[in-house]
């Protein structure tokens, strides 16, 4: 794979071509990608019997159920995720270092490590008040505005055909709606007042994922990632949400997260984003706006990064 700093528009079918080949490569790794998706499509359906009435138990009412299910389910999935990440990069243990996207040490362990924690005490202030004050504005809204409501009991989960397709769904729109938003906001007075703070980390960092404008997370962070299930509404089961927001955080970390783990959950799907693809982003902040597919750059022409 070549990195350009030049926009190169390459069919779908070429870029298809050979991402398979990148996949099949290491054929071991990305079968454990494979095992860990499945099992989180689809160990949660099979003991949602349990799971359900677990979640039910806290809430009388199925609105406010359903609409927590995003807050939760993300915040959790962020907590754990980057504690793991945050323990892997502390440690530096080699089995891990050698995945590394760039080989350049991390930069706590340069001599740009006070600039770095200057950096953090702008950012870390701003991913609390996005995390503690945005999102339970959103939520707010979301239940009693919006009245946001899906299935909530057992008898109205889907079969596991509805239940992967509704996720797939969710999955596409969040991809169209990043895209474009993503884009959008690389406008150069957008850029100037609410996304260079996303782009204060030049590096990318497992944490440094949601660090950005309250703006910003509302709309190319909160938005995106509610858009299908709010169009699926009680045609969904809040399950299938919650397993869709675990799966599109999971995604998000190890696109920010410095490392190309071969195992990673969507390394066995086709046309997905590596974290080198989406790093290179970072360090030109030119193209490659995409964070799941590879379909909407490869269609308007603003891949950095290619096969050849």
């Amino acid at each position: 794979m070549r990195l350009t700093t030049n926009l190169k528009k390459v069919s779908i079918a070429y870029i298809l071509k050979h991402n398979t080949h990148e996949i099949y490569k290491d054929i071991v790794p990305r079968l454990i990608s494979l095992l860990l998706l499945i099992g989180l499509v689809t160990v949660p359906f099979y003991y949602s019997s349990h799971i359900i009435p677990m979640w039910m138990q806290f809430f009388s009412s199925k609105i406010v159920a359903s609409s927590l299910t995003f807050p939760v389910s993300a915040g959790v999935t962020y907590i754990i995720g980057n504690s793991i990440y945050v323990a892997i990069y502390y440690l530096e243990i080699p089995f891990f270092e050698q995945y590394k996207v760039t080989k350049k040490p991390w930069p706590w362990r340069t001599s740009a490590r006070a600039e770095f924690f200057e950096k953090l005490k702008f950012t870390l202030p701003m991913l609390a008040f996005n995390n503690y004050v945005v999102v339970p504005c959103v939520t707010l809204i979301v239940v009693y505005v919006y009245r946001y409501e899906a299935k909530t009991t057992i008898e109205e989960m889907p079969s596991f055909l509805v239940h992967l397709l509704q996720i797939c769904f969710m999955v596409l729109c969040e991809d169209f709606m990043s895209y474009w938003g993503h884009r959008s906001i690389h406008h150069p007075y957008l850029y100037k007042n609410i996304h260079y703070i996303h782009h204060k980390h030049n590096e990318t960092l497992s944490f440094a994922a949601e660090i950005c404008h309250p703006i910003e997370f509302v709309l190319l962070d909160i938005l995106p990632l509610m858009t299908g299930p709010l169009i699926l509404g009680k045609q969904a089961h809040f399950l299938t949400v919650a397993i869709y927001c675990v799966f599109r955080l999971t995604e998000t970390m190890e696109g920010h997260s410095g490392y190309e783990f071969p195992w990673a959950i969507t390394r066995f799907i086709p046309l997905s984003c590596t974290t080198e693809y989406h790093g290179f982003h970072h360090l030109t902040n030119k193209g490659n706006f995409a964070t799941f597919f590879l379909i909407w750059d490869s269609i308007c022409g603003t891949n950095q990064t290619y096969y050849e």
